[in-house]
């Protein structure tokens, strides 16, 4: 018995015996069923690409959510496909807005939401609103200066493009190419500041800095990279302050040690107290130092101090709770290493 294979493209077409046959039904059937059907992940995308396109934004966003659920290859895409999606719509409330502010002689409002249109969705049908603000909002006279503006922008001379812009916004603020051409210049002065506080250390007015640049243009290429930048530099700093504090600390316990073999027990126990507070990495032995003073003053006035012998063993307690802490008894008094070895019977 002769075997006969059956195959399908991607297209809904049935390939029998070499022989090619539309399958429109099954075709029909499948473009209309829910995402996720029994089509693969290729044809969801292109599915929701179509929609996208016929500008059914619901079907659209449903198949591109189907993609992104499921993971993989193509769930990028679709994240992309969602961003084109949430655009238009965008655009779609701006053209009903910037409609009604021409309507109600709100010529401002009006033209910046068609520049905003023109900049995100430029294939956006506006047939309407530009009919609608040819007569309630006729265009102003273009200025003369904005040339010379544009000029010195591309010669990047951006600092003096700012002050004519800005002035020009000022005598013209129903001209909206010149608040496009003010928030463009302002970007490129933005990011050599941003390098500049980045190399001086001042990370904090550098994400100042970095959040007005998001703010004036969010999608702009170097953005990414500049926050990767900002984010590298401020590990780095904290590692730094984090080795900076650890070194203060090591000298800090240092001196209080350097202090008590001085003689100047206030001011060792002072250093010692406050090395302590500040979690000092090794607290067992700033602990056997205090204790170390209060027992040497417990032994020169006379050894009959319960108080002082009992403030001393807390310490020495205290240094001990580190199981690996060995104190330095080359350096240390016997009668005050004997008070120590005490705590160990006691624990």
């Amino acid at each position: 018995m002769r075997r006969v294979r059956i195959t399908w493209n991607t297209r809904g077409v049935v390939i029998l015996a070499g022989i090619v046959a539309l399958a429109p039904c099954v075709y029909a059937q499948s473009d209309a069923g829910a995402p996720g059907g029994g089509q693969d992940n290729s044809a969801l995308l292109i599915k929701a690409r179509e929609l996208y396109h016929a500008k059914n934004l619901d079907a659209a966003e449903s198949y591109c959510d189907r993609l992104v659920d499921k993971g993989g290859t193509l769930a990028a895409e679709a994240q992309e496909l969602k961003k084109l999606i949430r655009s238009w719509r965008g655009c779609e409330q701006d053209a009903q807005r910037a409609l009604h502010s021409a309507i109600a002689g709100a010529c401002p409002d009006a033209l910046a939401g068609r520049e905003r249109i023109q900049q995100q969705c430029p294939d956006y049908p506006v047939a309407t609103l530009d009919s609608t603000l040819k007569s309630r909002c006729p265009a102003p006279q273009r200025p003369p200066e904005l040339d010379q503006g544009i000029d010195l922008f591309n010669k990047r001379k951006y600092s003096e493009a700012e002050a004519l812009f800005a002035s020009l916004q000022s005598r013209y603020p129903n001209f909206p190419e010149i608040q496009s051409w003010l928030q463009k210049t302002r970007v490129e002065l933005l990011v050599p500041e941003i390098k500049a506080s980045e190399k001086r250390g001042d990370l904090g007015q550098a994400r100042e800095q970095l959040e007005k640049l998001v703010e004036l243009a969010p999608e702009d290429n170097r953005v990414p990279k500049l926050q990767k930048t900002l984010q590298g530099l401020s590990e780095t700093k904290h590692t730094d302050q984090a080795k900076d504090r650890a070194s203060a600390l090591d000298a800090l316990l240092n001196d209080a040690i350097r202090e008590f073999y001085a003689g100047q027990f206030p001011q060792a126990d002072q250093s010692l107290d406050e090395y302590l507070g500040q979690a000092g990495k090794y607290k067992s032995l700033a602990y056997f130092y205090r204790g170390a003073i209060v027992c040497t003053d417990y032994f020169l006035t006379g050894a009959n101090d319960a108080q002082k012998q009992a403030r001393a063993l807390d310490f020495f307690s205290k240094a001990r709770a580190n199981g690996r802490f060995t104190p330095p008894e080359k350096f240390i008094s016997p009668k005050i290493i004997a008070v120590y070895q005490k705590t160990a019977a006691g624990s």
